[in-house]
Parts: structure tokens; C-alpha cells; sequence
């Protein structure tokens, strides 16, 4: 029979267990964990630049998950990011257009059919909430002074990852 010893808490451990070395626990940074989301994510299909196709979405998201996650949490962000993504890389939409696009999709009618009250506060969602916020972020590319959006470089990854989760949930 072993003996048995006190531990720190008290209890008591056989000597044989206490000679053994204790487990060792890997910690990960933050930048070994975004690493590890890169490959992760990367490795889910090749990227645009891989496959010469440049309406390939390219599936690399350059955002930390909890900022992608932030920026996709809000229904209008989300559609103001597809709406951008549709753009060739050398054209842009101006902020009026965009507005014309969100309201059409939110009243499920024609652009030029959104009411002014519709617009205007589309507008002004856009101009003080979500372009900003996609700009800070490099998403889109926003100009104040010529009032106009076009792709950003995490756009396209911000894209792959809607429709990856609107295809498991089912949208």
C-alpha cells in the first residue's frame, strides 16, 4: 500500500501520483489563434488570385472573428456588403444609388419606387453608421467629398462568409 500525503488543497494524494510531472497546458496567443482561423479559413476554397477569376469570392478575411462577426451582425451591413461585392473592382456606387438599392430591397419594390422618407433615412444610416464603419475596417472604400463606395479588400471574405452560413441556415 502507497502512502498518502497531504496536497496543497489538503486532500491527500498517493506519492506515486505526486511524482509524476504535471500536465502541461498549451496556451495560445491571439495572433497563434488567428493564424490557425487564416488556415482554417483559408483553406476552404482557393482564392480569386489563385484561380485567376476574379467574381471567384475569395474567402480570406482580413478582420479579427469578432469584428467580421460585429460587421455581419446587422442585416442592412450585410446587404450593403453584397450589394458592393456585385461592383467590378474598377467601378464605384454612390451613396444616393446605394440608398435607391437598400430601400428597393427593404420595401421589395423598384429603386426609383422608395419613398423620399425611405431614402432619406437610409441615407443617413449610411453616411453615419454602417459606411463608416465598413470604411474603418477596409471593407469598402468610402469617399466623403465625391459621396461614392467601392470594394474593399476584406469585402470579398466578408461575402464568402455570408453565404457559407446563409446556405447552413438554410436563407
Amino acid at each position: 500500500m502507497t502512502a498518502l500525503e497531504p496536497n496543497e488543497t489538503g486532500m491527500q494524494n498517493s506519492a506515486a501520483a505526486q511524482s509524476q510531472p504535471p500536465e502541461q497546458t498549451t496556451v495560445l496567443s491571439l495572433q497563434k489563434i488567428n493564424s490557425l482561423l487564416e488556415r482554417i479559413f483559408g483553406g476552404l476554397s482557393p482564392s480569386a488570385s489563385e484561380t485567376n477569376d476574379p467574381n471567384e469570392l475569395d474567402p480570406r478575411v482580413h478582420l479579427s472573428v469578432d469584428t467580421a462577426i460585429d460587421l455581419l451582425s446587422n442585416r442592412r451591413r450585410r446587404e450593403i456588403i453584397l450589394q458592393i461585392q456585385a461592383l467590378a473592382p474598377s467601378e464605384c456606387l454612390t451613396v444616393d444609388a446605394l440608398a435607391h438599392l437598400l430601400g428597393a430591397m427593404e420595401e421589395d419594390c423598384n429603386p426609383d419606387e422608395v419613398s423620399e422618407e425611405k431614402l432619406s433615412s437610409i441615407t443617413t444610416s449610411l453616411v453615419h453608421r454602417h459606411l463608416s464603419t465598413l470604411d474603418g475596417h477596409d471593407v469598402v472604400e468610402y469617399d466623403r467629398d465625391a459621396q461614392t463606395v467601392r470594394c474593399g479588400k476584406s469585402v470579398s471574405g466578408l461575402c464568402y462568409l455570408i453565404a457559407t452560413i446563409s446556405a447552413r441556415c438554410g436563407e
